[in-house]
């Protein structure tokens, strides 16, 4: 010991760090990355509603099965709930806003759980 008071060899780390084999950097990125995947593949139902009934899983469905109410009904519910889930389950992951706005991690966590069900 060298006597200072209040002086220790180790110093605390943020919560973003807790992962000592993973380096700062590369857990920063990997968030970044997992977050740009998330807003994509949320946005992607956005196509539906915009291209025509011709599109994607859309263009290997008959006739009937798209003039279908409950089936339609049924789908893009799935698309819409889905991708607002995609959309705003990533946040829950953010550390930041947890601690300094913990209503709104409880309100986009209940959205979530919502969209989650439903979709």
């Amino acid at each position: 010991m060298n006597g200072a008071a209040g002086n220790s060899s180790t110093e605390p780390t943020p919560a973003c760090l807790a992962i000592d084999s993973i380096p700062y950097m590369t857990q920063k990125i990997s968030k970044i990355v997992i977050a740009l995947f998330a807003i994509i593949v949320g946005l992607y139902p956005g196509i539906y509603f915009i291209k025509e009934r011709t599109f994607g899983l859309l263009s290997s469905k008959s006739n009937e099965l798209l003039a279908n109410v409950l089936w339609n009904t049924a789908f893009y519910t799935h698309i819409i709930l889905g991708g607002i889930a995609l959309l705003i389950g990533w946040l829950q992951f953010n550390t930041k806003l947890r601690l300094r706005n913990i209503s709104a991690h409880r309100t986009i966590g209940k959205i979530y759980i919502v969209a989650v069900l439903f979709s």
